[in-house]
């Protein structure tokens, strides 16, 4: 009779321990609506009584993991101080480019943000937050988040990251190994590394996939800068005008588009008109075993004229590195073992597959059915 009494408790425990923890679960899959002014009871159940654009920064900081915020169109400001940052914490996904009056029911959401029009429904979150004032770093991502973190959506811009101790990261920095997806970054900058994105993930992948960096500045690393991590994988972006600039003691400058300090893999990527004073106009790579796969180098120009520079091991294929410019074999340099297969590069590169030809790129940025604008080849195998 005992052990039958015993059973029966046991039973009884994992009974109420699995209610509570299927009720946890499902409490923690919270939405919120945000429009700029706010609507109805300002409770964000839902867009006709959606929280107020005011109160973003302090919600974000007290989400929990499995929250998802949907902001509509307008302007977001983090706060009223230049340290004031939206956070993106663990768990929590943060969803921009709605009109604000979608229909969305429970289990649509994924229909929903396929068909957002990111240009018209254009959603920025901005360090612009006075006059005289801009924030430091408009996002930051908490150290400890994981894959499921995400902020999809955005346009990030005015991060002036200026004086004082910690200069890195204008637009956004990011700690652990959140998904950075659908957005645009850009006219932010750092007086140290990374002018539109600056990455210190330590043992963190973070992805950032299908953005465009535009018109960011940085010692290091105009439009992004990879200072740790285990591996960061940037995927279709386009790094547009983006510049590197040595500082008052000469030093820095690398990296126009990317400096890559530790592991990155870029795949299907678009450097355009990025420039730096020290080398490396598109990307520069100082890590061992990355990787630059299907992508685009064209018209990167700057005080070198090195499309990619690497002080490390690289591997390149299936890319062009190209400028009308620019007359001598130096689109791809540096001390590093570089393995270059496959490529199109002005002037030859010696490497299995490689040509030299005219790739006869579009000389503009264009939208060509991506996310992203991309150059377009404007005669098939002419290389």
């Amino acid at each position: 009779m005992e052990v039958k009494r015993n059973t029966c408790f046991i039973a009884a425990i994992m009974f109420v321990v699995l209610i509570l923890t299927s009720s946890s679960a499902f409490a923690s899959e919270r939405r919120f609506y945000v429009t700029e002014k706010g609507a109805g009871n300002n409770s964000g159940s839902s867009w006709s009584n959606a929280l107020s654009g005011s109160v973003l920064a302090s919600r974000l900081g007290g989400a929990q993991s499995g929250d998802i915020f949907c902001v509509a169109k307008g302007t977001y400001k983090p706060g009223a101080s230049n340290s004031d940052s939206f956070i993106l914490k663990n768990g929590v996904k943060l969803y921009g480019g709605f009109s604000g009056d979608e229909s969305i029911d429970e289990g649509a959401l994924a229909a929903v943000l396929s068909g957002r029009n990111l240009k018209t429904c254009e959603t920025v979150l901005s360090g612009n937050i006075g006059s005289k004032a801009s924030s430091k770093t408009v996002v930051k991502t908490d150290r400890i988040c994981d894959s499921s973190s995400l902020i999809d959506g955005f346009t990030i811009s005015g991060g002036r990251n200026e004086g004082g101790w910690s200069i890195d990261g204008g637009g956004m920095r990011i700690e652990g190994s959140p998904t950075v997806k659908n957005c645009v970054i850009m006219d932010n900058k750092a007086e140290g590394k990374g002018g539109g994105i600056y990455v210190n993930s330590s043992s963190g992948a973070p992805v950032i996939e299908s953005c465009s960096f535009k018109s960011n500045i940085a010692n290091n690393g105009g439009g992004l800068c990879v200072s740790d991590g285990e591996e960061v994988k940037i995927l279709n972006c386009t790094f547009d005008s983006n510049s590197a600039k040595k500082d008052g003691f000469n030093t820095g400058g690398c990296g126009g588009g990317i400096y890559a300090g530790k592991k990155v893999t870029v795949v299907n990527c678009t450097f355009y008109g990025n420039g730096s004073d020290g080398g490396g106009n598109g990307l520069y790579n100082s890590a061992n075993g990355s990787s630059v796969m299907s992508s685009t180098f064209y018209r990167n120009a700057g005080n070198t004229k090195s499309e990619l520079y690497s002080f490390k091991s690289i591997a390149v294929t299936n890319s062009i590195f190209w400028s009308p410019e620019v007359s001598t074999d130096t689109m791809v340099e540096g001390k590093g073992d570089k393995t270059v297969t496959y490529c199109v590069v002005k002037g030859g590169y010696e490497g299995e597959g490689n040509k030299s030809g005219d790739p006869k790129l579009a000389e503009t940025l264009a939208d060509n059915d991506g996310r992203t604008q991309t150059l377009a080849i404007t005669a098939p195998d002419s290389s």
